[in-house]
């Protein structure tokens, strides 16, 4: 495989030479069909691959990489859109313009592994001619590099690079952690645990931010008076991203002596071991301190970063009310995890006090105290 660049090229039909096999391109109104076969094979020829040779920086000059993509992407074809690949199929590739009549001089793409920033590790034995046929069992990228003059020249940033995952199989559901409470709920939950099945391939990055919304003028009945307010304050938070096969908690579950021990007295710390004890089913340990004294409940945030990934794309956390005697807030299993295949950008939450009345050991909303059954789980 010959990965040096052809930069003799300066027309509008291009030389694009990575096998040995002339392929021409014709662009038209900025739009550039490039259509790859990539073979996963151990040896396609006599010679073997120069990574070094592979290298997707423009030798002809020391300009430096343009930040952004000019307009420039990657798609895959296909009706309907194509999200996965299946393991030897064959997919069009199409490097496109935004802008009418953009034109280039050169440009090159090649596979590379997800989860390595080095292009020198193989993302299997490929061959480039017409069409892309996708590896077995590899989440890749397609990354591209684009002159559009001697000195300048764009790559990987923006719509340069494409994600492209191995189609996933059918995951074998896995029930919520903890005992089955009634029919409804029981329901919703396995509903939520079946939608949380993720199916998109990169990891996302958050910043959580907690702010107190309780004060004299938002919870004027029954707020506590003057003498308390040094007491008053919600807890160190304490959460995961995880997998839907575990649950942090889990609103009218039984509680774990972890979130019992939070909801009534504000300890964080045997929730936080029994989150570490799922180590293979949790992404990020979320924790921040806590907040006391009046007004700092309301007008103090608390901040924490965390990520997710396909198979953790979950987020729980919990905090007490305090004081309380048994108060808490937080966010059961949400997911981060859209049906497209993408992440949320961001999400805003409001939270209301639930209860882990200790003698049953439950979570329910606190206006239905009065009214909980025997035996409630």
């Amino acid at each position: 495989m010959d990965c040096r660049w052809p930069w003799r090229t300066r027309t509008l039909s291009l030389n694009f030479n990575l096998t040995k096999n002339r392929v021409d391109f014709q662009t038209a109104m900025g739009r550039f069909l490039l259509i790859l076969l990539l073979c996963q094979i151990k040896n396609v020829t006599s010679q073997r691959i120069d990574r070094i040779s592979c290298e997707r920086k423009p030798t002809h000059t020391s300009a430096l990489k343009t930040p952004g993509d000019n307009g420039f992407s990657i798609k895959i074809l296909g009706s309907p859109p194509v999200t996965f690949y299946k393991p030897g199929h064959n997919y069009q590739v199409l490097l496109n313009g935004s802008y009418a009549n953009q034109q280039f001089l050169d440009f090159m793409l090649v596979a590379v592994l997800k989860s390595s920033s080095n292009e020198r590790q193989s993302a299997g034995s490929f061959v480039v001619r017409r069409l892309l046929k996708c590896p077995m069992n590899q989440n890749n990228r397609i990354v591209a590099t684009v002159l559009e003059h001697p000195d300048i020249w764009f790559s990987d940033d923006g719509g340069l690079t494409k994600m492209f995952c191995e189609e996933p199989t059918n995951i074998e559901e896995v029930s919520a952690a903890g005992q089955p409470t009634s029919n409804t709920q029981e329901s919703a939950n396995h509903k939520k645990r079946q939608s949380s099945q993720c199916c998109a391939c990169d990891v996302a990055k958050y910043e959580l931010t907690f702010v107190g919304n309780w004060s004299r003028e938002t919870h004027p009945k029954d707020f506590p008076s003057t003498q308390y307010e040094s007491l008053l304050h919600w807890s160190d938070i304490i959460g995961a991203s995880h997998s839907p096969s575990y649950s942090v908690w889990s609103y009218g579950s039984i509680a774990t002596t972890g979130v019992k021990e939070v909801c009534e007295y504000g300890w964080p710390r045997t929730l936080e071991g029994e989150i570490k004890q799922q180590s293979r089913n949790v992404r990020t340990v979320i924790k921040t301190s806590g907040v006391w004294g009046y007004p700092n409940i309301y007008t103090t945030k608390k901040s924490a970063r965390f990520s997710t990934d396909n198979s953790r794309p979950l987020v729980s956390l919990l905090t007490m009310i305090g004081p309380s005697p048994d108060w808490c807030v937080g966010i059961d299993s949400v997911n981060m995890c859209l049906e497209n295949c993408t992440w949320l950008d961001s999400l805003d939450l409001e939270l209301f006090p639930w209860g882990c009345w200790h003698r049953q050991r439950c979570h329910i909303p606190v206006e239905q105290l009065a009214d909980l059954p025997q035996g409630c789980h």
